[in-house]
């Protein structure tokens, strides 16, 4: 599959973005080991945070693994590689 430069800024902002709440995430659950979170009107302890952690780790992985199937390719086809944009 080729993809546009377009199609590759909207999944790099969308990573970035999803880089940025890990960090929060992991800050929040880092700060307090009796920390409650409310989902719907139910409390949660910190373990829910770490489980939010760990999912969004996991989405990462999978966004990671498209920039790395599709740059490969973007690559053999006509020599452009597209550059994820940093920090």
């Amino acid at each position: 599959m080729k993809y546009t430069k377009e199609e590759f800024d909207k999944h790099d902002k969308k990573m970035m973005n999803d880089v940025a709440e890990l960090e929060q995430l992991v800050e929040w659950a880092q700060q307090d080991n009796t920390a409650f979170t409310e989902v719907d009107g139910v409390k949660y302890g910190s373990a829910h945070l770490w489980r939010e952690v760990a999912e969004k780790a996991l989405d990462l992985a999978n966004q990671q693994e498209w920039f790395d199937r599709y740059e490969d390719k973007e690559v053999e086809q006509d020599g452009k590689e597209f550059r994820r944009k940093s920090k």
